[in-house]
């Protein structure tokens, strides 16, 4: 494999500023043959907009944890 594909997994609870500041240091990387998911723990419409208004480069996909917290 030449150019592999890599996934990156990003979990987040509530908190937008720290999800803008991971992804825009992805898009500082060189290595460019990637996807992103972002982990999304939170019932906060907030973060879901704001997921969901990011325009990126890459693939962004946004997935919903759906356990339990203890």
């Amino acid at each position: 494999m030449k150019n592999p594909s890599i996934s990156l997994f990003i979990t987040v609870y509530k908190n937008s500023v720290f999800l803008k500041k991971v992804l825009d240091s992805v898009t500082l990387q060189k290595y460019k043959n990637f996807k992103v998911s972002v982990l999304e723990d939170s019932e906060s419409e907030a973060m879901k907009d704001y997921i969901n208004s990011c325009q990126y480069s890459f693939e962004l996909n946004q997935e919903k944890n759906n356990e339990k917290r203890r």
